[in-house]
């Protein structure tokens, strides 16, 4: 199905919500916030956030309810130290993010007097905010009509346009939706709650789905019983288009090229073929008329909930104009966002 498609065969946004109203986890504790103030909305919504990124629902909510307990507002957070903080998000792993919360809340609280911007691109130069993140604030906190992409609602999407997750055009569904969705007039807020919810409760696997309550009986992987989608869990990872390659473009490992001016950002270029690194030759010698070596993957795992693979390049022929870092800010970036 191509993108013409996408535009004449909209989306049942308003189906999915039904089933969700009926269906839905609406008692969990992030999703009992709506009516507050806005400070303590964004703060509680982002708190959610930053604890359910790769845990388990279930696993979460006590320690949200309990770290809410002790930190209710974002400038008790902010006046804390991690030492402090620690025994009430012991357990949930990753505990870098408990550093970075305390950060955040500093700047958040001095910046912007303690409430999250309600715009996209002033939340994307916030530190440790990544583009999922952002989406979440805008459409849960500020009911926004915004979808916070993650990888279950690309496969809803994936699936109901092209019978599988396994598809090379995430752009064009992410455009398609997101204007579907501004159209529909429809909220934010209860869309994605619903999104969420029936990609982890209704769009599992082929053999497990609940094929007499499926909501959408037009998807395509439902008509096709699933059979255009791959078994073989090594083969959907390998092929899964959207797992983005993370370019560190250096000189001798000395200065590092940004892809934007502003701070530093290694280059996220999409994958076009199974062979990583031509794909990235390819990308810099037609976008900057490069010729780069590339290293083996030094790295693969999950950033902004999509499967990233990390490489070095280095120019071999040619030169860059854009403005350079040191090392030290290219370790600084690792840390904040990988390590």
């Amino acid at each position: 199905m191509d993108t013409d498609t996408m535009v004449t065969k909209k989306f049942p946004f308003s189906t999915i919500l039904a089933w969700y109203q009926k269906n839905g986890r609406h008692d969990l504790p992030w999703r009992q916030v709506y009516n507050a103030p806005i400070k303590e909305r964004l703060y509680k919504v982002w708190i959610a956030e930053v604890m359910l990124q790769q845990t388990q629902v279930d696993r979460v909510i006590g320690y949200y309810v309990k770290f809410l307990a002790k930190y209710p507002t974002i400038e008790s957070l902010a006046e804390t130290t991690y030492e402090e903080l620690f025994p009430y998000y012991q357990g949930l792993g990753y505990y870098w993010r408990a550093r970075r919360m305390i950060e955040l809340a500093k700047i958040v609280v001095e910046k912007y007097a303690g409430i999250f911007p309600d715009d996209f691109e002033k939340l994307r130069k916030l530190p440790w905010i990544g583009k999922y993140t952002a989406q979440a604030l805008l459409a849960f906190g500020y009911d926004k009509p915004v979808l916070a992409m993650d990888a279950n609602l690309i496969k809803i999407f994936a699936r109901y346009y092209f019978g599988s997750r396994q598809m090379s055009n995430i752009d064009d569904i992410v455009s398609s939706m997101e204007q579907q969705l501004q159209d529909s007039k429809i909220s934010g807020r209860a869309i994605n709650n619903a999104l969420m919810d029936f990609g982890a409760l209704m769009s599992t696997t082929w053999g497990k789905v609940d094929k007499d309550n499926y909501p959408i009986r037009d998807c395509l992987w439902f008509t096709t019983e699933g059979r255009n989608e791959p078994v073989n869990k090594k083969i959907i990872r390998r092929s899964e288009n959207w797992a983005k390659l993370v370019v560190f473009l250096h000189e001798a490992h000395k200065s590092y090229w940004s892809s934007i001016s502003s701070r530093y950002e290694p280059f996220l270029i999409e994958p076009t073929s199974s062979d990583d690194r031509r794909t990235v030759q390819d990308y810099f010698s037609a976008t900057f008329g490069l010729e780069v070596s590339v290293r083996p993957s030094f790295w693969s795992g999950v950033f902004e909930c999509f499967s990233v693979k990390l490489f070095h390049a280095q120019i071999q022929t040619g030169s860059l104009k854009q403005k350079t870092f040191s090392k030290k800010e290219k370790e600084e970036w690792l840390e904040k966002n990988i390590t």
